[in-house]
């Protein structure tokens, strides 16, 4: 009704990145979206029957592992977003790896852990700064949110946040500029990419999400414990 609509939308969001990986006979299935925290009127379980007519699978045979990996997921998320303690001044260097079609987009920079600004606004403001397709925002702030919430799992289960996918920055911002040196590094770049080279990416992300899979395996079995 809509006055349950209302009051769903009176929650406030709490979105939470997640991923569907399925890997079937004759092809894989990838997506990656932002989920409300808050929603009550939409569960996992009918979005999955939902999901499984969009891309024409059996609801009844694969709705409800798809269903059960969102709910992990949401679960996780949960109890580490409620462990985490806002830390002030600090931030973590966020490296955008994107591509819609044959576009490519690169860019880094750093993401106060305090910030309140929405990644959904800075990923619209910076689609419109580069004047490339608004497909680009829901991917933009997909990956912020979802490496801003890897440092936080890591951080409060004591991963080692030494490695190379984090780069923290401890203390006050002193200026907002970078020197020449490294503005190559701290810039964005846009780049048509051939048809071998957008297969050669395909690839590094399907490594790249078998490896976010044994990441979060491993945290599982850590906290079954």
């Amino acid at each position: 009704t809509e006055e349950e609509l209302a009051i769903n939308a009176e929650r406030g969001e709490r979105l939470v990145p997640v991923r569907v990986d399925l890997d079937l006979d004759t092809f894989k299935i990838r997506d990656c979206f932002l989920w409300n925290l808050n929603e009550e009127l939409l569960t996992p379980e009918r979005f999955a029957e939902v999901f499984c007519e969009d891309v024409e699978l059996s609801a009844p045979q694969y709705a409800p592992s798809i269903a059960m990996m969102i709910r992990a997921q949401l679960q996780e998320y949960e109890q580490v977003d409620d462990a985490s303690a806002a830390e002030e001044d600090t931030r973590v260097a966020i490296t955008l790896d994107l591509h819609v079609g044959q576009l490519y987009l690169r860019d880094r920079f750093e993401w106060d852990l305090a910030s309140t600004l929405p990644p959904e606004e800075f990923a619209r403001q910076l689609v419109a700064d580069l004047g490339i397709g608004g497909e680009f925002v829901s991917l933009i702030a997909y990956s912020i949110r979802e490496q801003l919430y890897r440092f936080r799992r890591e951080r409060v289960y004591g991963g080692n946040l030494d490695d190379d996918d984090f780069e923290l920055v401890h203390g006050p911002l002193n200026t907002a500029f970078r020197t020449i040196d490294e503005a190559e590094e701290w810039s964005p770049m846009l780049e048509s990419l051939t048809a071998e080279e957008v297969e050669k990416m395909v690839m590094d992300k399907e490594r790249s999400t078998r490896r976010l899979r044994r990441e979060t395996a491993r945290y599982a079995s850590g906290r079954s414990r």
